[in-house]
């Protein structure tokens, strides 16, 4: 009896080993806070541009705040370090240069006069997009409630260590049929770079900066995509050298070119 109980338990478990369902690229959105489904609305997910430099005295005190929102909102929180302007021009100790082309783009885009500084899903803030990170708080626990207008997810990236080069899938679908003109956007983020940085009055040696926004995978403003239903895009970038691919990570959403709003973000280990 014991034998025979074995025996069908063996043939159950190769039946269920070998009726698993293949994903095909139609269906790889999954209804999930962090990226939405095909079946149903998600929340919104937010995403912080944070404008900082490493000689600015107060950036730290925004960083420590993105620390506390990611451990509160985890997947529905995510933000990019954008090093630009003034205060992340290497000088005398401050040795690394973390800028972008892209970076400067959306600094001078969005007019980023002190820092720290931010855009918050993109979202205008009176007569601007700009937003102190003492705002972030309440900022944020008012999308995360909000369902979103768009789902976007990323197919498990390929890294090609000899050449370096990440590819990535971004597949797409908006949640409505009068859906505005969109665009879907990638960035390469990357964390635990050991670098100086100002804190207050005393400068940290070993400041540890994360989500740095090394490179984009199309350009600053992205690529259109389908305004209706589904859509999926490829793209590949050249890591730099001195990048740690382990540490990076990829940060994809759709936004309206209208109004420039994020309407749906995700994120993804490379």
């Amino acid at each position: 009896m014991k034998l025979n109980k074995i025996f069908f338990a063996s043939i159950a478990l190769t039946f269920a080993l070998f009726s698993c369902d293949i994903i095909d690229a139609d269906n790889r959105l999954t209804p999930t806070g962090g990226g939405g489904g095909t079946s149903e609305t998600s929340k919104r997910v937010v995403l912080i541009e944070e404008f900082t430099g490493q000689r600015c005295q107060n950036c730290p005190k925004a960083a420590r705040e993105a620390q506390q929102l990611k451990a509160l909102y985890g997947d529905q929180f995510i933000v990019l370090a954008i090093h630009s302007g003034f205060y992340a021009k290497p000088l005398g100790e401050f040795t690394s240069d973390f800028r972008t082309a892209e970076g400067n783009e959306l600094h001078d885009y969005f007019g980023v006069p002190s820092y720290p500084n931010s855009v918050v899903n993109r979202m205008h803030n009176g007569s601007s997009f700009l937003f102190n990170y003492t705002e972030w708080e309440t900022k944020v626990a008012e999308i995360v409630t909000e369902d979103a207008e768009a789902n976007i997810a990323i197919a498990p990236p390929v890294y090609d260590a000899n050449t370096r080069t990440a590819t990535i899938t971004v597949d797409t679908e908006m949640l409505s049929d009068d859906a505005p003109e969109v665009k879907v956007c990638a960035f390469l983020a990357e964390s635990g770079i050991v670098s100086p940085q100002t804190d207050g009055e005393v400068v940290i040696e070993d400041y540890v900066h994360n989500h740095v926004l090394r490179g984009a995978f199309a350009g600053t403003w992205g690529v259109s995509i389908n305004s209706v239903g589904k859509d999926s895009k490829e793209f590949s970038l050249v890591l730099n050298e001195s990048w740690v691919a382990e540490n990076c990570e990829i940060i994809a959403y759709v936004y309206n070119t209208s109004t420039m709003e994020i309407l749906q973000v995700t994120s993804a280990k490379l």
